[in-house]
């Protein structure tokens, strides 16, 4: 991505998380003061009508809130096993999220309630 010229490619300090590769804290928050940006992609370990986005680790969905927060449009990517699930630490409400990547073994009871929430829905 960083060679492409219509991109823009910023990447956030923080700390390194093993697991994930995402770099979260307070550092990596403070780096998008200021930030404008058009998209942001984001993981969740759990995405529910009810519950919204969710993850296992509190830090994690604080850094994921602080994108979403500065973001103009938001798109998660999940596959179906995270589809209905909860997890530890909430991300953000529903309504903040913009569109929703998953595949097609996703139970589209689940999907049509988060259409009618006004998610757009792309299965792949």
């Amino acid at each position: 991505m960083a060679v492409r010229p219509n991109l823009k490619l910023v990447v956030t300090g923080g700390v390194a998380r093993s697991e994930s590769y995402e770099l979260v804290g307070p550092i990596a928050e403070a780096s998008l003061a200021g930030l404008n940006l058009d998209v942001v992609f984001v993981g969740a370990d759990g995405v529910s009508l009810v519950a919204g986005l969710t993850t296992h680790h509190e830090v994690e969905a604080h850094t994921n809130r602080a994108l979403i927060e500065r973001s103009h449009s938001v798109v998660v990517v999940a596959d179906s096993s995270k589809i209905g699930l909860v997890a530890f630490a909430q991300i953000c409400e529903i309504g903040k999220v913009g569109e929703l990547i998953t595949d097609r073994a996703a139970d589209p009871r689940i999907l049509a309630g988060l259409t009618e929430a006004g998610v757009r829905v792309t299965t792949v």
